[in-house]
């Protein structure tokens, strides 16, 4: 069925929103870690990884800045177009960063950008009301609550924080 995995010595197909759906609602776990290179993207994907993000969190871990507020767009595609390279299996999302998708015409621009230029096969948007109109775009790159149901998100939150908790 997939030949052009058998030639390249693959046997598992790649992942995608179908598999994603699927595994879902078999109650299977999806794994998703982050690469932002090349090198670590086959090696999370030869562990047989779900999908793999590349995160604005690579403001922090690799451009070594305090926050993830200066990553932009440029730096997505660029670490996406990276890790795309070495995926055989993984489905690759890549985040919007901060001031990305301020409006729903900039949020399609950049979006289109990450797939297109980047090799994103998802967009993840992070964000409250401020954001609604983006999330009612008729793309399925924007549907999330569909991409909610598919890929929940526990965030590791800072326990000296009041009132706050780790989810594990």
């Amino acid at each position: 069925m997939y030949k052009q995995l058998e030639e390249r010595g693959q046997t598992r197909p790649p992942v995608n929103v179908s598999t994603l759906m699927r595994m879902k609602a078999a109650g299977e776990p999806i794994a998703c870690l982050t690469a932002y290179d090349a090198s670590f993207a086959r090696i999370v994907d030869e562990a047989g990884t779900d999908v793999v993000l590349v995160g604005d969190s690579l403001g922090m871990v690799i451009q070594g800045h305090d926050t993830t507020v200066p990553v932009t767009v440029d730096d997505i595609v660029y670490h996406s177009r990276a890790v795309a390279r070495s995926l055989r299996h993984a489905f690759l999302m890549a985040d919007m960063p901060f001031m990305s998708f301020s409006s729903a015409q900039q949020a399609l621009e950049n979006a289109v950008r990450l797939m297109q230029e980047g090799g994103a096969m998802m967009v993840k948007l992070e964000g409250g009301a401020s954001q609604d109109s983006t999330a009612n775009l008729p793309l399925d790159i924007f549907r999330m609550n569909r991409f909610a149901d598919i890929m929940g998100r526990k965030d590791f939150i800072d326990t000296d924080l009041p009132g706050k908790r780790v989810d594990r």
